[in-house]
């Protein structure tokens, strides 16, 4: 499943409605446009590339996950799904890019499953 997929089943799940992708748009950064209120124009959420968005998702879908950094390695899980994932230990910077993708993906689980 690519990216785009990814983050509006995770959307989706979340209850967040998608006004439009920026996924597509090689002049602007990767990032899903969320409406937060009827007059505004939207507001970036990408929960792959952002800390901040992938916590909120984790708290809102009360999807689980930790690390274990002595073996470079985590989880995700949700009700619905339980992922592992690994990163390289010399790129310690890795753990933040596979936490995010993990909890990304235990929402994207939850989003498919909705009808």
């Amino acid at each position: 499943m690519d990216d785009r997929k990814l983050l509006e089943l995770a959307a989706k799940a979340a209850g967040i409605e998608l006004q439009r992708s920026r996924l597509d748009d090689p002049m602007c950064k990767d990032f899903l446009l969320v409406r937060r209120a009827e007059d505004d124009n939207g507001v970036g959420w990408n929960p792959l590339d952002d800390d901040g968005d992938a916590l909120r998702l984790a708290i809102d879908l009360q999807i689980q996950f930790g690390i274990v950094l002595e073996d470079s390695r985590g989880w995700a899980e949700s009700h619905a799904a339980y992922f592992e994932f690994q990163w390289d230990m010399h790129r310690q910077s890795e753990r933040y890019e596979a936490t995010r993708r993990a909890i990304v993906r235990a929402a994207a689980v939850i989003g498919k499953e909705m009808p």
